[in-house]
């Protein structure tokens, strides 16, 4: 198989630090508990911004928000303007948010006087921050955690329509001095909107991360191995819908392997489960290490989009053997032999090989 990407010498040259020298991290998911593939490449992107010396601040909930807005009237007027610039994009529950975040980023910005911001760009209401922040004056580098228009059930809540949401965040894209895409797949689409300044920026895990990983695979060099484990958030549109062709293939299947299946909100889908998979739901840390170390293989079935990238990566410093159906076009760009691409569940390994 031809790649595009390989593990081993990825395809990113590291940035000019010169750039970061007094400057914001804004995370999108700051301090987060959860696991899913978003917040994993938050926590690579705010401990990276540490290294350099950034300040990495959440974006506060919208409680706090409207709290620092009423205790800051004085910036109320000079917000407002800022505010004017999103109405083509979005709806009244847009402007609001928006209106309220504006006053936030602006006193940030009159406290720290950043040279440069760093910003995750993700859905929904995150794209109102985003386009705010690349619009405030200050040179902004962006991280899209996936080319959000592309996916399947983006969030519209805050947004005129789907066109709407695609306008503005190439818009935050086209005004940001460097992109930072996490798959060749992403700055291929981006530079078909006629985008420049992008490069890919990988996921790898924190140290933490690698080191936790690191011990699965020491663990799985010792024991026979079990059943194909999917992993993923059922929160998530693009991976439900995803998760639930993939049931119906093993429901269909003549052979029956054992599966496992575990990730938030993944229990709602008990009712589509054939009686060789094996519902989870939400499990802590230390059942998900017994499974990525008990399991054969992990297996995708995944619209195109980066969120399952991370788990595809974590795989590899795992030592986990990956099946991924061929719908999924970011694994034609990784260069690993343990990542096979499948049309079938047939072509699976059977459990005794």
């Amino acid at each position: 198989m031809r790649c595009g990407y390989s593990f081993a010498t990825p395809l990113f040259s590291w940035p000019n630090f010169s750039l970061f020298m007094s400057s914001i991290h804004i995370s999108a998911f700051h301090k987060s508990v959860d696991s899913h593939g978003g917040s994993k490449r938050s926590l690579q992107l705010q401990s990276r911004a540490r290294e350099r010396g950034s300040l990495v601040v959440g974006i506060p909930i919208a409680h706090d928000l409207l709290k620092y807005f009423i205790q800051h009237p004085r910036y109320w007027i000079q917000s407002l303007f800022n505010v004017v610039r999103i109405s083509p994009y979005v709806n009244l529950k847009g402007l609001a948010i928006g209106y309220i975040y504006s006053v936030w980023l602006r006193g940030l910005l009159h406290k720290e006087r950043p040279n440069h911001l760093h910003i995750e760009v993700c859905s929904g209401k995150y794209l109102v921050y985003s386009y705010l922040a690349a619009t405030s004056g200050v040179p902004v580098i962006a991280y899209p955690h996936n080319i959000e228009f592309m996916v399947p059930g983006q969030d519209l809540k805050f947004l005129r329509s789907k066109l709407a949401a695609q306008s503005i965040e190439l818009s935050i894209y086209r005004r940001s001095s460097l992109v930072n895409t996490i798959s060749s797949l992403d700055l291929f689409i981006l530079k078909c909107f006629s985008l420049e300044n992008i490069r890919i920026y990988p996921y790898e895990p924190t140290n933490d991360e690698a080191i936790w990983l690191k011990m699965i695979k020491n663990e799985r060099a010792l024991i026979n191995h079990e059943g194909f484990l999917i992993l993923g958030s059922a929160s998530n549109m693009a991976t439900r819908l995803g998760m639930i062709k993939l049931l119906s293939l093993i429901k269909s299947s003549s052979k029956k392997r054992k599966y496992y299946l575990a990730g938030y909100e993944t229990d709602s889908l008990a009712a589509k489960a054939p009686s060789n998979l094996t519902i989870y739901g939400p499990v802590s840390k230390s059942r998900l290490r017994e499974l990525m170390t008990q399991c054969k293989a992990l297996l995708i079935n995944q619209p195109p989009t980066t969120g399952m990238l991370t788990r595809i990566i974590e795989a590899e410093y795992a030592d986990i053997p990956v099946f991924i159906f061929n719908d999924y076009i970011q694994a034609y760009t990784l260069c690993s032999p343990n990542v096979h691409i499948i049309s079938s569940l047939d072509e699976l390994p059977l459990e005794d090989d």
